[in-house]
């Protein structure tokens, strides 16, 4: 019954239901994750060098995006959009956990600019790919229809993490919150 309602709602058609609840499922676990890590890395950054080093990092940022999308330009079309999503997730992992593991070992302060530069650039790639994901999964009209909500996942994670960040910061240090 309430099945029913939620597909005559949000007009998802009865061969449409799995495949919008992985999008939405997906989606949504990206934008808890790059939610929880916009808010760690810019923390960390933050309560270490402190504002007057942003318009820097913004003006790092932006020449990184620059060669991110030049790079991602280059070969979005040669690989597929799935093995392209899952080289993202697989790479994106592995940086967290290089990261955790120097911050744990080193003092070096230098490892929380470059953490922060990877999570912009990374939260904007997955942006640009997780559409473009989408676009190659559905057709004309599941689009038009569809991608409303699957995007609106985004959202749904992104607001799920700034709960969790701000419960979180109460029971774990910041630096412990990076595993998350």
């Amino acid at each position: 019954m309430l099945k029913q309602f939620i597909s005559k709602t949000l007009l998802i058609h009865q061969n449409e239901q799995r495949e919008t609840f992985y999008f939405l499922s997906l989606f949504i676990l990206i934008g808890l994750a790059m939610g929880f890590g916009k808010g760690i890395t810019e923390t960390l950054f933050l309560t270490r060098f402190g504002i007057e080093y942003l318009p820097t990092m913004f003006m790092l940022t932006a020449l990184g995006l620059l060669i991110t999308g030049l790079v991602y330009g280059s070969i979005v079309d040669i690989v597929t959009p799935h093995r392209l999503m899952k080289i993202l997730v697989v790479s994106t992992a592995a940086v967290i956990v290089g990261s955790w593991v120097l911050i744990q070992s080193m003092t070096l302060s230098l490892i929380y600019p470059a953490l922060y530069l990877l999570q912009e650039t990374t939260y904007d790639l997955f942006a640009v790919h997780l559409m473009f994901y989408v676009s190659q999964n559905l057709h004309l009209s599941q689009s038009k229809r569809l991608s409303p909500i699957i995007l609106s996942g985004i959202s749904i994670g992104g607001m799920m993490s700034g709960v969790g960040l701000g419960i979180g910061t109460l029971v774990l240090s910041l630096d412990n919150m990076l595993w998350l």
